[in-house]
């Protein structure tokens, strides 16, 4: 992914220890859970994808989003 991005998704990291409020904001607009390692996809405002852990993967982002 860190390659050949796709260019029509914005990507955002956000450290949940250093920004809580933000990341406890995303899990309550979203209705996620918080996990970690963790991705969520999110696709017309609303929770598209997520995966946790182990799922975590170049594959499975690859598999997504493009």
């Amino acid at each position: 992914m860190q390659d050949d991005p796709n260019r029509e998704v914005d990507y955002v990291l956000v450290k949940v220890i250093e920004s809580r409020p933000v990341s406890n904001r995303i899990a309550e607009d979203l209705g996620v859970k918080h996990e970690s390692p963790q991705i969520i996809y999110v696709k017309d405002r609303a929770k598209y994808w997520t995966a946790s852990h182990s799922a975590v993967t170049s594959a499975h982002m690859a598999a997504v989003l493009n």
